[in-house]
């Protein structure tokens, strides 16, 4: 499945009281281009974690997307790894627009 988001890493910038928003912003030649904005309506902390959050998405899509075939090994060997499977393949198609 070919993706069409920006290719990470990502990470956060930004963090005045004048323009209350945390820029979630890519690390690519091409210079910085914002991603997203955790705007600061809620507790300066929950703003900088849901930026982090967000910041990592690049990031956990690749790991996860390398995680699966260990996961799908596990889940030949037993049944409890199939409900991990499963949710591990749905959050990858989530993240690339494909079927969940």
């Amino acid at each position: 499945m070919h993706t069409t988001h920006t290719p990470g890493p990502w990470h956060v910038a930004g963090d005045t009281a004048f323009d209350c928003s945390i820029r979630i912003i890519p690390s690519f030649p091409k210079g910085p281009a914002c991603i997203a904005h955790a705007m600061a309506t809620v507790p300066a902390t929950t703003a900088h974690a849901n930026a982090r959050l967000i910041a990592a998405c690049p990031d956990l899509l690749v790991a996860l997307e390398q995680v699966l075939p260990l996961v799908a090994q596990y889940v030949k060997l037993t049944t409890e790894g199939a409900h991990s499977y499963i949710v591990a393949r749905a959050a990858i198609a989530k993240a690339k627009g494909g079927p969940q």
